[in-house]
């Protein structure tokens, strides 16, 4: 290659510079091109050494800041959760105010036993004044009743359990009929074929089951499906079902 003579005059000039950078007199004058080359490598070094360090600030900095970022947003979930759960408490507080034979207020910690399609696990059983039939609601509305209540827990059988029943009214036209849960919804049955229902009307417990208080919402009519001798109506649920938190439990045949 037509530069290899010049790249070995280089490093035979740095190489006889370095030789007399370890001697003096006149001869000290030769190590120039070579001091010049360490001063620059020096400087170099340093300043890559200084660049590094500031870098490797830069970066435990960053993990310092996202770790701090995952605390608090960690925190903020848990106080959101916290909230979210304060609400709902006081929103079953105020059922407490109007309805004074409340049994006791429970947490949702599971879903039901595998042998009930539609059901969940409370913390709250006998030793709570917890029985079986007793019904369960939110500020919603209804959302079923106790299945199974044991020492210091209970089971709930939810609204559209496919075993469910609850004698209902609607709240407009005041016909009355029997809901039930389909397994994935709830259904009015065998609805006279004249009887007038109104889409969008609410339909509440009419106490004549003896089981369920009077008046508890139970859902908004969502569907009118006319049959040869009856209607069947379709019933959307006051209390989304799949997401319960906190219930309250009223005292068997209690009425409003």
């Amino acid at each position: 290659m037509k530069f290899r003579p010049v790249f070995f005059l280089i490093l035979l000039v740095l190489f006889i510079s370095f030789l007399s950078s370890r001697v003096f007199g006149p001869l000290k004058y030769i190590s120039y091109p070579y001091d010049l080359l360490s001063m620059i490598s020096s400087k170099a070094f340093h300043a890559l050494s200084k660049e590094w360090q500031i870098l490797s600030w830069k970066k435990e900095k960053i993990e310092s800041l996202e770790k701090e970022r995952d605390l608090l947003t960690e925190r903020l979930a848990e106080y959101e959760n916290i909230k979210r759960q304060n609400i709902l408490l006081k929103e079953l507080l105020g059922i407490k105010e109007s309805e004074k034979k409340i049994v006791t207020f429970a947490g949702v910690i599971r879903r039901g036993l595998a042998r009930w399609s539609n059901a969940i696990v409370i913390d709250k059983g006998e030793s709570d004044g917890i029985k079986k039939d007793m019904t369960v609601i939110t500020p919603r509305g209804l959302v079923g009743k106790i299945l199974i209540a044991n020492k210091d827990f209970s089971e709930v059988l939810l609204l559209d359990d496919s075993n469910f029943r609850v004698a209902v009214r609607f709240l407009q036209t005041r016909t009355e009929g029997i809901a039930t849960g389909t397994g994935h919804g709830v259904v009015i049955k065998y609805v006279p074929k004249d009887a007038e229902v109104i889409k969008d009307d609410w339909v509440i417990t009419s106490g004549l089951d003896g089981i369920f208080p009077e008046g508890i919402p139970v859902g908004y009519v969502s569907g009118i499906k006319e049959k040869e001798l009856f209607k069947e109506v379709t019933i959307k649920t006051a209390q989304d079902l799949r997401s319960l938190e906190f219930v309250a439990i009223v005292t068997k045949g209690q009425q409003k």
